[in-house]
């Protein structure tokens, strides 16, 4: 049972839990509950879940029914949203869990997500299930297995910067858009003023973020893709993440005649060369 199988600990509610307990120190259950949703008779079965989840992110411990923070987190961390955002990050998507790890099908189900293209396609509860069936051979779902589980997908992946919320007409939909997270991990994939040929760069990415190109949670998903990626071509979500990346000023790519040429999907038949990727010295 994942995160993604269980639905009242979306991210923000895990959050406020969390600094609950930060800001008043050891709880009891029973207290802890009266913090979180008092006078609320269906609350011992909601917290218990939240709870859960919680200590399986290793954010919290529980002994004795004594709620605590994990020995390390200290309680200005968890009033930190970079220092959370990037807790959960690492927690779910940029390490590989064991086999055994409840949450390992969430890191599979974001990478699958990844191959997808950029557009309105899935709305917030979409059925999922039917387009990794449509995409890829075998029956593994990565708990996704109806449309409640999909909006917990689309939570979790929006939080850690894996994707976005686009309203259109009404309609939310998920975007596949790593962006936020390639930014939040730039400054360990590139020294400023460091100049890398993109090769060692996917490299480096794929090591510290497994659910994108060459990581290896994603080529465990890409074996299973029926259509197959073009190995030079990254695909739209990493493309596009690359771009607007460029466009801020974080990076600068560049095309290089006499370099080994990789392609950007961003636009239909018009794929973009790269072949180095930079980051520019602090001005001063």
């Amino acid at each position: 049972m994942s995160v993604i199988s269980v639905y009242e600990p979306v991210p923000n509610r895990i959050r406020s839990l969390v600094r609950i307990v930060a800001a008043a120190g050891p709880l009891q259950r029973e207290d802890l509950t009266a913090y979180v949703m008092p006078g609320d008779e269906q609350r011992p079965d909601q917290v218990r879940n939240i709870v859960r989840e919680a200590v399986r992110l290793d954010l919290l411990t529980e002994t004795n029914q004594e709620i605590a923070l994990t020995d390390g987190i200290r309680p200005r961390d968890v009033a930190n949203d970079a220092w959370f955002e990037g807790f959960i990050e690492r927690a779910l998507f940029s390490r590989v869990l064991d086999e055994g790890d409840e949450n390992r099908p969430v890191a599979f189900a974001t990478a699958w997500l990844l191959t997808r293209p950029t557009v309105p396609k899935f709305e917030w509860r979409a059925d999922l299930a039917n387009a990794m069936h449509d995409d890829m051979e075998g029956d593994d779902r990565y708990d996704v297995t109806n449309v409640d589980r999909a909006a917990m997908l689309a939570y979790w992946v929006r939080y850690a910067g894996y994707g976005e919320a686009l309203n259109f007409e009404n309609t939310t939909f998920l975007i596949p858009d790593p962006t936020r997270a390639i930014a939040r991990q730039l400054g360990d994939l590139l020294r400023p003023g460091e100049r890398l040929a993109m090769r060692p760069f996917l490299e480096r990415l794929a090591t510290s973020m497994p659910v994108l190109e060459g990581g290896v949670v994603r080529m465990q998903v890409e074996q299973r893709l029926r259509l197959k990626r073009d190995p030079a071509t990254l695909s739209q979500a990493t493309s596009l993440a690359l771009l607007r990346l460029h466009r801020r000023g974080l990076i600068v790519m560049h095309a290089d005649s006499d370099a080994e040429n990789w392609l950007l999907d961003v636009a239909p038949d018009n794929p973009r060369p790269i072949t180095h990727i930079s980051r520019q010295r602090p001005s001063t």
